[in-house]
């Protein structure tokens, strides 16, 4: 990874604050818009400030437009406590924490009545109830896709069941590795089911068409019509999915 220098945030004419992260290999200065409606501006080592500053005027009207979509997607719950009465998403709909603290018990985490129940011994932390909840998230996602993957590729014919795991990836939401390994975030068992399994069947899709080419797109267009409605949705949720 290459070095790169970050300035100060700065003021422009056109009232847009933005960060400039300098880096030696970039060639051209470009924009990215965060998901907390941060203005990051990437530019080539020595470019004069006066020039940013000049290609982020340039680009008010689109910088004004993604700041406004991104301030309209639906955001995350409130930051969790890990305490009782705390709130958790899960396929798409809220369920609530409950702690119990009993004496000379392992930590672990069950669903029962749309309630995660985390048992841990009385002194037990944050982390260790963290830690739990986390655990029975990637082991319910694990059963889930294991299941949903099993069905596309009975359905579709295809030569052997791929190993399927739960991995804690911050930004994508799932991955294909050339032999053949499907994993997909933990995170993603926050949206609703009808995106799950579109999921699955898009990482099904990459052991048949590897890129995301015009025969992938064919693909999956053969075996579910809505995947761009369900991929479009996805996106505008990625950030309430951030939150688990």
């Amino acid at each position: 990874m290459g070095v790169f220098m970050r300035d100060s945030v700065v003021n422009t004419a056109g009232k847009v604050q933005y960060e400039v992260v300098r880096r030696p290999k970039r060639k051209r200065i470009a924009i990215r818009i965060t998901d907390d409606a941060q203005v990051v501006v990437s530019a080539p080592k020595r470019t004069p400030a006066v020039v940013i500053e000049r290609f982020v005027q340039s680009k008010t009207d689109w910088i004004d437009a993604k700041l406004a979509l991104v301030r309209s997607l639906p955001q995350p719950l409130e930051a969790h406590t890990y305490a009782d009465g705390d709130t958790f998403l899960l396929l798409g709909n809220i369920i609530g924490l409950r702690v119990q603290r009993v004496r000379g018990i392992e930590a672990h985490c069950t669903l029962e009545d749309q309630l995660l129940h985390v048992h841990v011994s009385p002194r037990a932390k944050e982390v260790t109830i963290k830690k739990s909840i986390h655990a029975w998230y990637a082991a319910y996602g694990e059963q889930l896709y294991r299941a949903l993957v099993e069905r596309w590729v009975l359905e579709l014919a295809l030569p052997f069941i791929p190993q399927v795991g739960m991995a804690p990836y911050r930004r994508r939401m799932g991955s294909c590795s050339k032999d053949g390994r499907l994993m997909f975030a933990v995170r993603s068992l926050t949206l609703p089911m009808r995106l799950i399994e579109y999921l699955a069947l898009h990482e099904v899709a990459h052991l048949v068409h590897f890129d995301h080419g015009s025969s992938f797109k064919r693909f999956l267009h053969a075996h579910m019509e809505d995947w761009r409605q369900r991929e479009r949705e996805m996106a505008r949720l990625r950030i309430r999915s951030s939150g688990l």
